[in-house]
Parts: C-alpha cells; sequence; structure tokens
C-alpha cells in the first residue's frame, strides 16, 4: 500500500493546447504536473516506499478544495467536509493525479481497475492518494 499526501489546490487535467506559431501542441501544465511528480517522488522516497508490482491496482483519491471567498462567513461555518459540486470535473481531477504517478508509483495507469474519488470542501487543500494492489496480474 501506498499513502501520499499533497498539500495545495486540487489540479484538474486541462486539454491540450496548439500554438498556431510553431505548429505544435503543447500541455499547458506540464511545469505544475512536473512539481507535482517531484513532490510524490520525495515522498516516496523519504517514506521508503517502492513502486507497486504489476498487478491490479485500486486508487483511492481524495481532493479537498478551498471554499470561495466570496462566500459569506454564514456559509463558511458550516463548509468544512461538505461535498463540492462544482468544477472541476472529478475525473479530470483524478486523470491528472494518476497521469503524474504513472512511472512513480506504479509502472502504468492500465493496471488500475478500481478507482474511489471524492471533491470535498476544506480550509486545508490537500490531495490524498491512497493506491493499494487487489489482485495479480
Amino acid at each position: 500500500m501506498i499513502e501520499l499526501l499533497v498539500h495545495g489546490t486540487p489540479i484538474a487535467q486541462q486539454r491540450p493546447r496548439f500554438s498556431p506559431k510553431s505548429g505544435t501542441v503543447f500541455d499547458p501544465q506540464s511545469k505544475a504536473k512536473r512539481v507535482l511528480k517531484m513532490m510524490f517522488t520525495s515522498q516516496m522516497v523519504d517514506k521508503g516506499l517502492k513502486m507497486l508490482p504489476d498487478g491490479i491496482l485500486q486508487v483511492e483519491l481524495y481532493a479537498h478544495s478551498p471554499p470561495p471567498a466570496s462566500w459569506p462567513q454564514k456559509r463558511l461555518k458550516c463548509v468544512e467536509g461538505s461535498h463540492k459540486v462544482t468544477t472541476p470535473d472529478i475525473d479530470n481531477i483524478a486523470k491528472a493525479y494518476l497521469d503524474i504517478l504513472n512511472g512513480i508509483a506504479y509502472s502504468d495507469d492500465k493496471l488500475i481497475a478500481r478507482l474511489i474519488c471524492e471533491k470535498r470542501y476544506s480550509f486545508n487543500p490537500r490531495v490524498q492518494i491512497i493506491i493499494t494492489q487487489i489482485g495479480e496480474k
């Protein structure tokens, strides 16, 4: 089992962009993904964790986002832990983090057979990921 935690607002996978000047396609989030990849790698090293062997995997992803600053104080008092039903979509958040963990926690994300995701509000924004091997390949 691998448990990873990264503090900060969750990111969502964005569509690739096209540069008309150079005619190339690029990822607008490449810098943010590179930083997250280094953070996850250093956590794995600090905890003494190694990449999971090839097998059937389950991933639990809990994305805690900060509530909007425009909300009134009365609403903010009861928001901690409640479900977030606004953008970004949960599948885009999952896609971003599963792609980042490719080659760090597992050899390929095609090994993931079960995915459990939640979006919640929190005054401590973070993403918690738990990866468990649930079977042999």
